[in-house]
């Protein structure tokens, strides 16, 4: 990990990093808008089938809680979708 003034210091002495950066913060700010906009549109199942389709082995890499506190919905809610599968 990079302190401040060092980055700071490998940023201004190219263009790369710079352009790093940049490709990296747009990126971020488009998956940023789209997860806002999948939680505006789509019901709490389909945000839990988008999860599946995406990362199919979510559920041997995290805990139940997580998932749940991602997706927006309770533990609770998360079971009951699982258990319609």
């Amino acid at each position: 990990m990079l302190d401040y003034h060092t980055f700071d210091n490998l940023r201004n002495s190219s263009d790369w990093p710079s352009r790093i950066f940049e490709d990296f913060m747009c990126e971020t700010a488009v998956l940023l808008a789209d997860r806002t906009i999948e939680f505006q549109t789509l019901t709490a199942k389909e945000r839990y089938d988008s999860l599946v389709a995406r990362y199919p082995d979510i559920f041997q890499r995290a805990q139940l809680g997580h998932i749940a506190t991602y997706l927006g919905i309770t533990l609770q809610s998360l079971s009951r979708i699982r258990a319609q599968k």
